[in-house]
């Protein structure tokens, strides 16, 4: 089957909106050259949501994949005062946010866990805030727990709407 397709896209703020276009030609009946081209089909729009906020790297920050929490620095001894920032953490019904620092023990480092806190973000969705990495760490479901020692360990928030941000606990 020939055919063109024609895709046009709009941003109309907050969301894009993308309007496709299709024309057609038919085969004829005996499979030989073309009939008179079908009739022109054009897609609904259909709006798309707006692209989620994200951070930008920062030398010497680390950044979580999907980008909407940054730590900085992104590694450092225990007692290190962190800066961590986020954008776009949908906040519980209540308007909080709450934010995890812990090490499953799947990674080098101490099992256990710590809370840095539990805040509001601003009306657009952002949040920013300083805390000093603890020389001990609480057990997580009665397991682990002590000294915080080197190895790799990760900020995330509840609900767990922003990325896993990692953090190096260096000697």
């Amino acid at each position: 089957m020939a055919g063109t397709m024609t895709t046009v896209v709009a941003r109309v703020a907050p969301v894009a909106i993308a309007l496709v276009t299709v024309a057609c030609v038919e085969p004829s009946p005996s499979g030989r050259g073309t009939a008179s081209p079908a009739p022109l089909r054009t897609a609904r729009l259909t709006p798309s949501p707006a692209p989620s906020p994200t951070l930008l790297p920062r030398e010497g920050c680390s950044l979580g994949l999907t980008r909407n929490m940054r730590v900085c620095p992104a590694s450092g001894p225990e007692g290190t005062v962190v800066t961590i920032e986020g954008v776009g953490c949908s906040p519980a019904a209540d308007g909080h946010v709450t934010l995890s620092f812990r090490n499953e023990g799947w990674e080098p480092g101490t099992r256990g866990g710590a809370m840095p806190g539990r805040f509001h973000q601003d009306a657009n969705g952002r949040f920013r805030i300083t805390w000093t990495v603890p020389r001990r760490l609480a057990p997580i479901q009665d397991v682990g727990g002590g000294a915080t020692t080197p190895g790799r360990y990760f900020f995330y928030t509840r609900p767990a709407t922003c990325d896993y941000t990692p953090f190096e606990v260096t000697g």
